[in-house]
């Protein structure tokens, strides 16, 4: 299990209403949606599975929130899988 803090720096509630991943070995374990207050932060938890694949490799996290000035913000992932 892994996790990230999301912050709100802004006047109004965040809401994160998705989270898209794009690779193979992420998995969010967060309850979605969620609401962040103005000046407050919450945890994100995922877990990463390093039997799916090997090498490097590079997973993104797309928080889709209700932000007008940041709609979408990417988290990436990257790991070096060593079999």
């Amino acid at each position: 299990r892994k996790s990230f803090k999301v912050a709100n720096t802004g006047a109004a509630d965040l809401t994160i209403h998705k989270i898209d991943i794009d690779g193979e070995n992420c998995k969010v374990l967060t309850r979605l949606p969620f609401t962040v207050k103005p000046g407050g932060s919450a945890q994100v938890d995922f877990s990463f599975d390093a039997a799916k694949g090997s090498g490097e490799t590079i997973n993104v996290l797309t928080l889709i929130t209700n932000s007008v000035s940041k709609p979408q913000v990417n988290f990436f992932v990257t790991a070096n899988i060593v079999d």
